[in-house]
This record gives structure tokens, C-alpha cells and sequence, in this order.
């Protein structure tokens, strides 16, 4: 079953698939109206925080919802008829307190377990699957967002919990692989992932 489809622009081609470019009413209904902060990031080199991030991956626009495993994001369309969804992420770790700022990247892979990635290019290269191993993927929607700079972070208790950021183009494959890699000024990383792998008939 798919996923649901609540109902981005001009399609341009990334790899093997469509992507959208980010329209206006995407752009609107996205956190940081699709300023991803580039190049606003800055390690702390006097930051003495420690211990890992704990990082779960989840949706939502106006609230952080887990995704558990092997559920897509809903996703919205657009007036065009390009879809999207919003990721979210929750961080927690040690003196999660003192964390001021996060860079996150989220990444849609397309999943072909059956392929052969060898050598790897810069579309098409293996993800680990837990239960799996190393599964050929290419790549379809990815995005890179810088957090805590242009507002503060957003926290739930002593968790960071940042949500309503728009995943143009998102659609959902047979087979696929959703994941976020967070980074902390302080230099420290934690992932997340989703993913689903139909059985052979």
C-alpha cells in the first residue's frame, strides 16, 4: 500500500528520477521558507560537550511525529501535481541544553536489492540495511539544513524536536530508504533511518 497523499513545480531530472524545483506554496508551508542556511554552520572549537546524539527521524508540519519502520511520510500535493513531505527529527543527548545549532541531512534512496553498484558513482552507490547489508541504491531527494541559527531550535522538554521541513519531490518507491545524519557544533554525529524492502514473489 502506499502511502497517503494529501495534496512541486517545474520538474527537473536528478539522476534517475524527477525531482521538483521548490515552489512558492512549498516554500510557504516550510519552516524556513527553503533557507537552508548554506554555508552558516560553524564548528565550536570550545565546545566541551560529549557523549553521542541519540537521533529518531520522523514527519509532521506542525508537530514532530516518529516514523516507525517501514511507514513512508504522508505525502502532500501540490497544485501541480508534484508531491512533497515534511521531515522532522529529534535529537537528544547529554547537556542537549547546550546544543545551539545543527546541521541535518535527510536523503530519499530508491532501493534495488538486486542491482549491482560497482563502482559506486555519485547517483548510484550501496546503503547499509540493517538485516540486509549493503543494498544498491540511487539517489532521489535529498536535503541539507542548517538548524538553530536563523531561530533558536525548537526543544520538547530536553529533546530537540524540529519539524515542518519540506522534502520536495518526495515519492514513495517499491523499494526504498528514508534517512537523516545530524552534526552538533560540537562536532558530535547521529543517525536515523527508515526503509522497506518488499518480499520477492
Amino acid at each position: 500500500m502506499g502511502p497517503a497523499v494529501r495534496g512541486c513545480g517545474v520538474s527537473v531530472i536528478i539522476g534517475f528520477f524527477a525531482a521538483c524545483e521548490a515552489p512558492a506554496g512549498a516554500c510557504d508551508a516550510d519552516y524556513l521558507a527553503c533557507d537552508d542556511g548554506a554555508g552558516t554552520f560553524r564548528l565550536d572549537p570550545t565546545c566541551t560537550l560529549t557523549g553521542p546524539l541519540t537521533v529518531q527521524l520522523g514527519q509532521g508540519d506542525s508537530h514532530y511525529s516518529p516514523l516507525p519502520e517501514g511507514v513512508f511520510p504522508t505525502l502532500y500535493r501540490g497544485p501541480q501535481g508534484g508531491t512533497h513531505a515534511f521531515v522532522a527529527l529529534r535529537v537528544e543527548a547529554p547537556e542537549a541544553d547546550g546544543i545551539t545549532a545543527l546541521e541535518a541531512h535527510f536523503e530519499l534512496r530508491s532501493l534495488d536489492p538486486a542491482g549491482v553498484c560497482s563502482p559506486p558513482t555519485a547517483y548510484r552507490s550501496p546503503v547499509d540495511v540493517p538485516g540486509h547489508g549493503p543494498v544498491c541504491s540511487s539517489v532521489g531527494q535529498d536535503r541539507r539544513v542548517v538548524l538553530g541559527v536563523r531561530s533558536p531550535l525548537r526543544r520538547d522538554g530536553s529533546a530537540i524536536e524540529e519539524f515542518g521541513l519540506v522534502l520536495v519531490g518526495a515519492y514513495q518507491p517499491d523499494a526504498w530508504w528514508l534517512g537523516v545524519t545530524v552534526r552538533d557544533q560540537c562536532g558530535r554525529t547521529g543517525s536515523d533511518a527508515v526503509w522497506a524492502i518488499p518480499a520477492a514473489r
